[in-house]
């Protein structure tokens, strides 16, 4: 299964970018701040299941203009003639997102991306594919798929319903303005309007922004003949995705104490059965010793005599004795076993003496890092799925060493 190519749309800056993948490796180049990592930070949102972060920002400033130059008539008509809350869906709402699918809405134009995977009849299985065959064209062996962020029109309806009364307070103070500047040349007044009418568009903008979801389709080739995922998570079970940040917080001296190599390398032998039999018989063999010789029990005992004074000064004050106030100590499994991956760090033998990830030039531990993230991914590797990883920051020392690998996996 390959990635052949995924068009963005209306992000950010971008009113389209086409990225087209090679069959090994592809590099994405371009100036400072010209959007390459706004770009794999929404390719990473859409494989990967994390929380909806997509904001106000991500939406291109001429295509929120258009929409609020619209969208803040309606509002203002809305609002100033005191229409009350209950008729909000009927008069509000359905002029932006009509129920009846007939009637035209007045959306804003949002960010969609649109992904186009290959297949070789003869080598992959596409049996977790099968059911999105949108082309019965024998000759034609591709599937389309469609990202995109949609409002909801109940969300919509559900969240102008909660900031009604904000909005109606701020539409009655810019009237209440603009009456006082009939009367009045004062160019602070009219100034202020402006700026309260601009934090009011910001508002109805960021309350559209919010009752967005994320949807998956997949399409025809034109992605105009549709079909939506009933759940997102169905879509996200078509990739394999990871991706390796340029910002890696390597331990590079002593006051250093993230041990990112640690973490990492266990996340890698956590998927090891070997190493999850040995962490599951720890628990076991470390808490055994703690019940034989009564640590708990010497605990418990020692603490009341500690708290002899306070336990006193309580039962005089509350007249009562309500029981008596200790120190115990509950050790499970899981706490033996959070332990045990706290406690277990990378360290390099050097004759015999045992270095700590600081030890190596930040460099090395860079690459053992990358190295560490890549094979994690190569364990994860399913023939079933698209797989992908992107590097962000990959700089030539890295190709050179890594060049072999990459091309290996």
């Amino acid at each position: 299964m390959n990635l052949e190519n995924i068009i963005i749309e209306n992000y950010r800056q971008f009113d389209t970018a086409e990225l087209a993948f090679d069959q090994g490796i592809t590099f994405l180049a371009g100036a400072n701040n010209s959007g390459k990592t706004s770009l794999i930070n929404l390719i990473r949102s859409v494989f990967v299941d994390e929380k909806n972060d997509y904001s106000v920002s991500d939406i291109p400033a001429k295509n929120m203009q258009e929409w609020i130059d619209w969208g803040y008539p309606v509002f203002a008509d809305f609002f100033k003639s005191g229409k009350s809350v209950d008729i909000i869906d009927a008069e509000l709402v359905n002029l932006i997102i009509p129920e009846d699918d007939t009637v035209p809405s007045h959306l804003m134009n949002t960010t969609c991306v649109k992904i186009h995977v290959s297949y070789d009849p003869d080598i992959d299985d596409i049996k977790m594919f099968a059911d999105y065959i949108m082309d019965l064209d024998e000759e034609v062996h591709d599937f389309y798929f469609l990202f995109d962020y949609e409002v909801t029109r109940s969300k919509f309806l559900r969240a102008i319903t909660d900031n009604y009364d904000k909005l109606k307070r701020r539409f009655d103070e810019i009237e209440e303005d603009k009456i006082k500047l009939l009367s009045s040349s004062d160019k602070n007044l009219e100034n202020n309007i402006e700026v309260k009418e601009r934090y009011l568009k910001q508002l109805i903008v960021s309350i559209y922004v919010k009752s967005m979801v994320t949807f998956g389709y997949f399409c025809d080739k034109e992605f105009k003949n549709k079909c939506r995922f009933d759940d997102i998570k169905e879509f996200r079970k078509l990739f394999h995705f990871c991706f390796i940040k340029a910002s890696r917080p390597l331990d590079d001296d002593e006051l250093d104490h993230s041990h990112m190599l640690s973490k990492q390398m266990i996340r890698m032998v956590k998927l090891d059965d070997g190493w999850n039999e040995l962490v599951e018989r720890l628990p076991d063999e470390l808490l055994k010793p703690i019940q034989e010789k009564n640590i708990d029990k010497t605990v418990r005992d020692t603490s009341l005599k500690s708290l002899k004074d306070t336990i006193n000064a309580l039962e005089q004050t509350n007249g009562g004795k309500s029981g008596e106030l200790m120190l115990d100590m509950q050790v499970t499994e899981d706490d033996i076993s959070e332990l045990l991956q706290r406690i277990t760090t990378a360290t390099y033998n050097v004759d015999g003496y045992y270095l700590g990830e600081s030890s190596q030039g930040l460099g090395y531990s860079n690459m053992i890092y990358i190295h560490l993230q890549l094979k994690e991914y190569e364990k994860g590797v399913d023939p079933l799925k698209v797989n992908m990883f992107f590097w962000k920051n990959l700089n030539l020392i890295c190709i050179l060493k890594c060049n072999k690998y990459l091309l290996s996996i």
